[in-house]
């Protein structure tokens, strides 16, 4: 059964007939949507294949800003001090599965452990002891950034990313307004 053309279609050409300026793709378009769907679906398990692995045992090889950083958030004196003091050698773990990662943070003061799957809001504290939601996403294929919305309170916004370099360091930095204290790790 032939169907009825509808307003502003063109006649295809008979075939056997060719148009002069239409090529005849009549047997090639299967073909050529056929490549662009394994070509298409090759670059999706490509993305996949391609999710950095942050996994392993990380040391602080610097950090600067720290102190700025508790300070920006209201910390007092007193226990920046001893804040800066104990997180001046932490000893961090990651684990990743794919896109969901876990991080051990241990100092001699607390061990914190946060889990999260980029892309999915989830609940955690800010440096500072307050809860939060957090919501990561990839920033490039080698860098995750993660905003921070206080659950209860008042404060500076905060946000934290975690970035593995070419030359196979981790880059932590996280953000108070407009405070930035970076750490810099290498793998043990």
């Amino acid at each position: 059964m032939e169907r009825q053309m509808q307003q502003g279609e063109e006649k295809a050409p008979q075939s056997g007939s060719r148009s002069s300026h239409l090529p005849d793709c009549s047997q090639s378009q299967p073909l050529i949507f056929l490549s662009a769907l394994i070509i298409s679906a090759t670059a999706c398990t490509d993305m996949e294949d391609k999710v950095t692995d942050f996994s392993g045992k990380w040391k602080m090889k610097s950090s600067e800003h720290f102190e700025d950083l508790l300070r920006a958030l209201g910390v007092n004196v007193f226990l920046r001090k001893i804040a800066v003091a104990a997180a001046s050698s932490p000893a961090v773990e990651i684990s990743q599965q794919g896109e969901s990662l876990t991080i051990q943070t241990s100092t001699s003061v607390r061990t914190t452990n946060v889990s999260f799957t980029v892309g999915q809001s989830f609940n955690e504290t800010t440096v500072d002891g307050r809860p939060c939601t957090s919501v990561p996403k990839w920033e490039t294929d080698r860098k995750i950034s993660c905003e921070q919305t206080l659950q209860k309170g008042d404060g500076p916004k905060t946000s934290w990313t975690r970035e593995l370099t070419n030359d196979g360091e981790l880059i932590l930095t996280m953000s108070a307004g407009d405070v930035v204290c970076t750490r810099v790790y290498e793998r043990e």
